[in-house]
């Protein structure tokens, strides 16, 4: 009992502490850099990583930055004591991630892992594929990889210096300096027969300045890494780069983009910045476990041509054969630059002088030409009002006087003579219409709308009616006042009876459509059907009659099997012209029935989903409604590659919904298009077609596609008095669906069964009108 309640307080005592390290969580990471701080490489590359994971973590990221000396150290027992020294300091904190900025951290780290967790996740970057080739990377190992491009710095220098013969390839004798130069011996082959090519690897100072200041002109002389010399001296490179290029008698380029400002015409070089900031991106996605399963391991983008201006004035090489892309730095400032002030003084000063003298010169001319221009201007505004059936109007506010163009006189049927005012216009105005012109005219003129639009009707003095469009836009004052309205009137009278006569013809286009399809469908029923019924009777008798022959009966039946197929082919025909069940049964039962043929011919799996008081619309509103579902499901067989189909109807007040939804590959043009009618004409005959049975009840049609869909919805007004009902429903036949097809059940096809009639309308009245 005694050990119980000591083992209780203990837990109890532990139990704030434990809620505080779960409310703290701390992301602890650790960044290895191989060297000192008096190597710039990897100081840019941790800075850009620790910038991206700041803005990623904010106050609870705890960045720990360890310099492995393994430049000025290279022996194993340093390695051995670092790792030792890192063990103990991290006892007591567990470390989320570590960052090897370059592959001699890397290195260290693999061999080492034991130090920071053996289960860490390391993140690297800095390093060519080359370097980490040799080290197991297969654990929880995720990188960066750099293209340090000594094969694309060298067609630069010959872009640069065309008519270079030699070549000097400086590097140290560190582990490190080594492998940039095999691989750089790997890398130029190519240049082989171009320029004869000398290593100087290891050189000591003194002995490395005095060759490379007896170099010929026409020779390139680049620089990879020195970070040792022969006499094992450890070496700053950029101090080296920085006494190699002011000592050479040939232009110096480099690799690495430290080295841009220490002398170095340029490179082709990924920089050590973009390389942490992509590394910090791989870290965040490491520590947030969303890192994709190909791109554990990925390679920095391509880098870029890097050049110092300076160096090129110095060396007097041609800046036209740098490539496109060429980043410069250092350029020398312009005298914009550095005499800003002076030289808009002299601009102003001068422009001001022309200026002065032009507008004398010109101010005789123009008080001459002003009045002419001025009278071809009205002319000319006046005969493109009248071209385009517009009438100008304006009113001063401030004056109360109204202007008219001639052709506005026109419209209104306004004699010249007579006065022109705002009650004379609003006395040609329709009385219905009397009331609202004149709260839109008040509405411009006083009231705090800057534009308006109004369409009413006038009476001109023969009596004729006819539309009129007005736009009104006020001119306000410094306090906001109106002070001015100008506007124009157009005459719609013509536009609206090309409307409605649109309307009304693209009405006789589709009933006279449904007509033929319903006449078709009649002829081939009672017509062709029955002939082809009469053949099989016939042909069944004629079997009877043959079977003493031993080789009529698989001929026969093979006739009649092919016969029952185009006996079936044609109910199928005859439904999708006119499905019978339409008028027969209802909209709900002559729905259920197309789908399941089409899911049969087709495969596809379609959910519909209804309510039930949907028979009592009127015929040509069912009969829009079931062509609109045929097109569309036409359209997703044809075209959408897809699997799936919904469709939804309900009933909403006084409008009928029609979604219909599949999961295809989506209409290209359509997310784009705007919802005109010339955009509409694009996507096809479907649509169109759609969108005219829908604007003809009244109603519209939207087609939204995204990358994966589309979605067409058809909103549809009821009609107050239906001009057609429809017929009580009869169920279907159990050997049938109705269009001539046998039932065959598809798993998961419909959601229409005996339950989802039952509660169709509990499910669905109340249900948001959407479908995915």
């Amino acid at each position: 009992m005694r050990y119980a309640l000591a083992l209780i307080s203990a837990v109890a005592g532990l139990w704030p502490s434990a809620n505080l390290s779960l409310a703290a969580a701390p992301t602890r990471v650790l960044m290895l850099h191989p060297y000192d701080q008096t190597l710039p490489a990897s100081i840019r590359a941790g800075d850009a990583v620790r910038a991206g994971l700041t803005k990623r973590y904010g106050e609870t990221l705890e960045i720990y930055s360890e310099y492995l000396e393994l430049n000025r150290f290279s022996s194993e027992e340093h390695r051995r004591i670092t790792a030792n020294y890192l063990t103990e300091k991290f006892a007591s904190k567990r470390i989320s991630l570590a960052v090897a900025l370059g592959p001699a951290a890397l290195k260290f780290a693999l061999s080492h892992r034991q130090s920071f967790g053996s289960e860490t996740p390391i993140v690297f970057c800095c390093a060519k594929p080359s370097m980490i080739a040799p080290l197991d990377t297969s654990t929880n190992v995720y990188g960066v990889l750099s293209d340090y491009n000594v094969r694309g710095t060298i067609a630069l220098a010959m872009r640069l210096q065309p008519n270079a013969r030699q070549l000097y390839i400086i590097s140290g004798v560190s582990e490190m300096d080594r492998q940039f130069e095999a691989e750089a011996r790997r890398s130029i082959d190519e240049f082989n027969s171009q320029l004869a090519i000398e290593y100087l690897s290891g050189v000591s100072r003194g002995d490395l300045l005095s060759k490379v200041s007896t170099v010929p002109r026409n020779s390139i002389v680049l620089v990879l890494t020195y970070l040792m010399d022969n006499a094992g001296r450890q070496i700053i490179p950029r101090e080296m780069v920085a006494s190699i290029a002011e000592a050479a008698s040939a232009p110096t380029y480099g690799i690495f983009d430290t080295f841009i400002g220490a002398g170095i015409v340029g490179g082709h070089m990924d920089t050590f910045h973009s390389a942490g900031a992509a590394a910090a991106e791989l870290a965040i996605q490491v520590l947030e476990g969303s890192v994709p399963a190909d791109g554990r391991i990925r390679t920095l983008a391509a880098g870029s041509v890097l050049v110092d201006a300076r160096q090129l004035d110095r060396w007097n090489l041609p800046r036209l054969s740098l490539p496109r892309d060429t980043v410069v730095k250092f350029e020398s400032p312009t005298i914009w630059e550095t005499h800003r002030k002076a030289v808009i003084a002299a601009i102003a000063a001068f422009s001001a002088t022309f200026l002065a003298l032009a507008v004398l010169l010109a101010q005789v001319r123009r008080r001459v030409r002003a009045e002419g221009h001025l009278r071809d201007s009205d002319e000319r505004l006046n005969f493109a009002a009248a071209s385009g059936g517009i009438g100008l109007w304006q009113y001063d506010a401030l004056a109360g006087k109204l202007w008219t163009s001639e052709h506005c006189r026109a419209i209104f049927g306004l004699p010249k003579e007579l006065p022109l005012t705002t009650e004379t216009l609003l006395r040609r105005v329709h009385p219905k219409d009397r009331g609202i012109a004149a709260a839109s005219i008040r509405a411009a003129t006083y009231g705090p709308h800057a534009k308006t639009l109004l369409e009413f009707r006038i009476v001109r003095p023969d009596g004729q009616i006819r539309s009129i469009q007005g736009t009104g836009r006020s001119t306000l004052d410094a306090k906001g006042d109106p002070v001015r309205v100008s506007g124009v009137f157009r005459d719609l009278t013509a536009y609206r009876a090309a409307q409605n006569e649109a309307r009304e013809l693209s009405r006789r286009i589709l009933s006279i459509q449904d007509e033929e399809r319903q006449r078709i469908a009649q002829e081939l029923h009672d017509s062709t059907a029955q002939h082809l019924t009469a053949i099989n009777l016939n042909l069944m008798a004629l079997s009877s009659i043959c079977r003493s022959v031993p080789q009529g009966g698989p001929l026969f039946a093979e006739i009649q099997q092919s016969l029952v197929a185009a006996m079936n082919e044609l109910r199928t025909f005859t439904y999708l012209l006119y499905p019978q069940e339409l008028a027969q049964r209802g909209l709900l039962e002559a729905l259920d029935g197309y789908i399941n043929g089409f899911s049969q011919r087709t495969g596809l799996i379609t959910s519909l989903r209804v309510t039930d008081e949907l028979d009592d619309l009127p015929q040509c509103l069912q009969q829009s409604l079931l062509r609109i579902v045929q097109e569309s499901l036409a359209n997703v067989h044809r075209h959408a590659s897809a699997s799936r189909v919904t469709i939804k109807l309900q009933r909403r007040a006084n409008r009928v919904h029609l979604l219909i939804a599949d999961d295809g590959i989506g209409l290209r043009d359509a997310a784009s298009m705007p919802p005109t009618d010339e955009a509409i004409l694009k996507l096809g005959i479907g649509i169109p077609g759609m969108t005219a049975r829908a604007r003809q009840l009244g109603g519209k049609l939207d087609v939204r596609s995204r990358t994966r869909g589309t979605l067409v919805h058809a909103s549809l007004p009821i009609a107050l008095h239906p001009t057609a009902s429809t017929a009580p429903s009869v169920s279907k036949s159990e050997t049938g669906s109705g269009n001539g097809l046998p039932a065959a059940s598809i798993p998961a096809r419909r959601l229409w069964t005996a339950r989802r009639k039952a509660n169709a309308r509990s499910d669905l009245v109340h249900e948001p009108l959407h479908l995915m």
